[in-house]
Order: structure tokens, then C-alpha cells, then sequence
């Protein structure tokens, strides 16, 4: 998920750093210190830095999307008008536009004089579900699998569906709508995998109110429940989906973890101890005094031990549960190692980060992706079957 400064968050004064879907995650006095905070969690994650968050755009989008005001597009010519748009969608590339935009795929709108330059037709030729919800746009993340259970794409449509008759609350973003109609039309990316799996386990106590998990009640669905079909969950059975994408996630986690071949690092990055934590910091699960990191890494960690606890079962033994101090020095052991040796055109940070979701995966299934990777077992808690704490 990529990071963006926004100078209009809500709860900050000044600059934030948010989310792609708008959550803050620092506030601060100048843009240049919530750009240098985006940047900094963006190469912790391994990822290019969103930049300023009101004009980012989907990266479905052709990149010569533009103004319609731009001197090289046709007189009359704006996504408002084209054939593809409807309610600030577009069925051709599969996302959320301004009308007052273009791209070159515009079509004229059939038995629509196009003789009105900056005309707002909220219409497209749209008949039936199925056009609705094509998309002939690969999206862009690597797909698992294009074979999403009937039941999961059924909930998705049937959220889209009440999210059109307004019954789904102030809390859903244009990300999750987007993402449900991929879901809908058999789509699944593994980063949605990941985030659904998490989200199921977050959100299950919202089913406790009757509106979002009893259809006889009389205000069913409840934003709640709404919200639980885009997810592609049925709010009233949701452990078939939610278990779904719990395999799906851990598909993921074990591929991630299980493809850092390395080789011999070269010079450069021969860097040798560290001028902030001494040798020895990471000999045992570290508190933020023992070893310090940046203010982004902290986040990204306290993010996955966040995530990784959500996903738990109730009745999960505690030994699979994740610590901050864990991260900090698998962290700080991958950044080490890097030094040794690393796969080719992968960063430290990321490097680093690929060994605490290693990591993540062996606490939690109880072994590890790859079985040679024993080198944080003493990390682990004691009763982990792996553990070599004493």
C-alpha cells in the first residue's frame, strides 16, 4: 500500500502522512517532514512513495490520462462524456475517474449528441450486470488465482449492490469499492488476500449488532454488513470466506518467504557494525531503547505485529503471538545479514523486511517456509515447537 503526504487530513493541522485509503499515520508542522516520513516508510516497505496524496490516481489508469483541458485533446472530448463513464466509474479502465479528465479510449456515448464541451453524463452503455461489472484491464498486482468462489464474488455484487441503494454508511472508500467489484469479477490480488484476511478477524465483533448479521431484523444490512459483502463475506455465515482468504494469505507469506535466494553481497554493501546499535542488540527480543530504528520502521513493525495478532483465533496458543520486540531484531539481524549477502536488486530495509515476514509465518503455522531458515529460533517464544529459548 503505497504512502502520500496530505495537507487536509482529518485530526492534523498541518501535513499528514496517510495510507493510500486516507488512515494517518503521522502528523506534522511542513510538508517537508511528512515527505520525509512518507519516503522513509516507503523504502521500509520496499515501496515507491505515493507523493501528494489529492493527486494520486489508479495505477489501472493509462499514464496519458489528463485534463481534458490539455492542448492536444479533441474539443468536447472529458470522461463525463464517454461512453465508459458511469458515476465517476470507468467500466474500460476498471476505475474510479474525474469527469473532467481524458484518456485516448474515449467512445462517444450512443444517441448522445456530444455538442457540449464539459457536459456531466451521469450514463454509459451499460446493460445488464455483466457489462457492468467486465473489465478488460489486467489488473496490475500478480493474481493468485482467477477461480474466487462463486459465494465470495456473489457477496461482492450483492455489497455493490446495497452500496448503491446508499445503505452503506460514510466509512467506505472509493479503495474498498473498487476492490469489490474486482472481487465480484472474479479477481483477487495477493495484497487484498493479505489485508481480507486481517479485516475479517478486526471487524467480526461488528456482527454482534443485530442489523448487520440478522436478516429478519427489520434494518438489515447495516453499514456493517454492508461493509462485510464488499469484503466478500456473507455477514450472516462469514467464516467460509474469511477462512478462504486466511489460506490464501498464508499462500502468500510462505511464497514471499520462501523465494530470498541470495548471493554474495558486493562491496558497497559490505557495511560492517552500526554507529547507533552495538554489537549484541539483537541477541534477544529488544525493546525500542535496545535497538532504535527510525520512526518508519517502528511503524511498519508495530503494523505487522498489529496485523499478524488480529488474524489469530481466540483459541490460539499465546506462543504464536508477535511483539514488537520480536521485529526490532529480526529486523536488525536481516539488516546485518544484508551485509553478507542478499538477493540481487532488493534493499536492505526491504531485505530486512522480507526476514521479519519469515519470521512471521514460522510463528504463526509453527514451522517455516523454508526449513533451513533457523537462524531466529531463539526469538521465538517459549512452547513455540521451533523454539531454542532457554
Amino acid at each position: 500500500m503505497p504512502y502520500f503526504v496530505d495537507d487536509s487530513a482529518a485530526g492534523c493541522n498541518g501535513f499528514a502522512t496517510v495510507k493510500e485509503d486516507g488512515e494517518v499515520i503521522g502528523c506534522h508542522e511542513t510538508k517537508e517532514a511528512a515527505i520525509a516520513q512518507m519516503v522513509a516508510v516507503s523504502i521500509a516497505e520496499d515501496l515507491e512513495p505515493g507523493g501528494d496524496y489529492n493527486e494520486r490516481v489508479s495505477p489501472n489508469l493509462p499514464a496519458a490520462y489528463r485534463p481534458a483541458s490539455s492542448p492536444d485533446v479533441p474539443a468536447n472530448r472529458n470522461c463525463g462524456n464517454c461512453g465508459y463513464y458511469k458515476n465517476f466509474y470507468c467500466k474500460r479502465w476498471d476505475a474510479l475517474v474525474a469527469p473532467a479528465y481524458y484518456c485516448a479510449a474515449w467512445e462517444p456515448v450512443e444517441g448522445i449528441p456530444n455538442d457540449n464541451p464539459g457536459q456531466t453524463i451521469q450514463t454509459g452503455n451499460i446493460s445488464g450486470e455483466d457489462a457492468y461489472y467486465s473489465a478488460p484491464f489486467i489488473n496490475i498486482f500478480r493474481q493468485l488465482t482467477f477461480d474466487v468462489p462463486v459465494y465470495i464474488r456473489s457477496n461482492a455484487r450483492k455489497g455493490l449492490d446495497y452500496y448503491g441503494k446508499g445503505l452503506a454508511g460514510d466509512g467506505v472508500t472509493d479503495k474498498t469499492i473498487r476492490e469489490a467489484r474486482d472481487l465480484a469479477a472474479g479477481r483477487l490480488s495477493e495484497d487484498k488476500a493479505v489485508r481480507a484476511a486481517a479485516w475479517g478477524q478486526r471487524h467480526m465483533s461488528d456482527l454482534d449488532a443485530v442489523q448487520n448479521s440478522n436478516p429478519n431484523n427489520e434494518q438489515f444490512p447495516g453499514p456493517g454488513a454492508v461493509a462485510f459483502y464488499l469484503w466478500g463475506m456473507d455477514p450472516t455465515d462469514p467464516q467460509p470466506a474469511l477462512q478462504y482468504f486466511e489460506r490464501q494469505a498464508e499462500k502468500v507469506k510462505a511464497e514471499r518467504a520462501g523465494h530470498m535466494e541470495s548471493k554474495p553481497a558486493p562491496a558497497k554493501d559490505q557495511i560492517q557494525g552500526s554507529k547507533v546499535n552495538p554489537e549484541g542488540s539483537a541477541g534477544k527480543a529488544a525493546g525500542s531503547g535496545t535497538i532504535e530504528l527510525t520512526e518508519a520502521i517502528e511503524t511498519g513493525l508495530k503494523n505487522k505485529v498489529t496485523e499478524h495478532n488480529d488474524s489469530l483465533d481466540a483459541g490460539d496458543p499465546t506462543w504464536k503471538r508477535a511483539t514488537p520486540g520480536m521485529l526490532r531484531a529480526v529486523y536488525r539481524r536481516g539488516s546485518g545479514a544484508y551485509s553478507t549477502s542478499h538477493r540481487p536488486g532488493i534493499s536492505r530495509a526491504a531485505w530486512s523486511m522480507a526476514r521479519v515476514n519469515a519470521f512471521l509465518v514460522l510463528l504463526k503455522r509453527g514451522r517455516p517456509a523454508n526449513a533451513a531458515y533457523i537462524t531466529d529460533n531463539d526469538l521465538l517464544p517459549k512452547g513455540h515447537p521451533r523454539s531454542s529459548r532457554k
